[in-house]
């Protein structure tokens, strides 16, 4: 039988994501977009406490299956978001990245993960998921950002 390493990558994100939701009694996913910030919807204006998951949306992968910021800006450099208030330009921390972190230190129930892909950044998404070593090395580039 002929494995599908699309259906393989599948299963295992979808396996992952179940074992970090399965204390709760519901989930509730939301994506949170790094261009939300342009019109002033923070990480902060979201009801936490209602939310079991927060996708951050969206990241890319070139054809070795690394990860690519869209926005850097947005990311880890602005720090006019009022959660990070005190903090200056491009400090560690700083962006979306960091917003969502401070929303995850006040909430601990909450899973933070990432989406890769979207609209218009899919186009490595086969050629990745084909080949055994690009598919390792995008694996290993997700759980290194999530661990940071």
């Amino acid at each position: 039988m002929k494995k599908d390493p699309k259906l393989i990558l599948l299963l295992i994100i979808t396996f992952n994501y179940a074992l970090l939701a399965e204390s709760l009694p519901y989930r509730n996913v939301i994506y949170y977009s790094n261009w939300s910030v342009y019109s002033k919807f923070y990480p902060s204006s979201m009801d936490a406490k209602s939310i079991s998951h927060v996708n951050f949306a969206f990241m890319d992968m070139d054809e070795n299956g690394n990860l690519k910021l869209i926005d850097e800006y947005a990311d880890f450099q602005i720090a006019t978001i009022p959660e990070l208030e005190g903090l200056s330009y491009a400090q560690p921390y700083a962006g979306v990245i960091g917003a969502l972190v401070s929303l995850k230190i006040k909430n601990p129930h909450l899973k933070v993960g990432i989406s890769v892909g979207g609209w218009g950044n899919s186009r490595n998404f086969h050629e990745v998921s084909n080949d055994v070593v690009k598919r390792k090395n995008f694996a290993s580039n997700i759980a290194k950002f999530i661990d940071y």
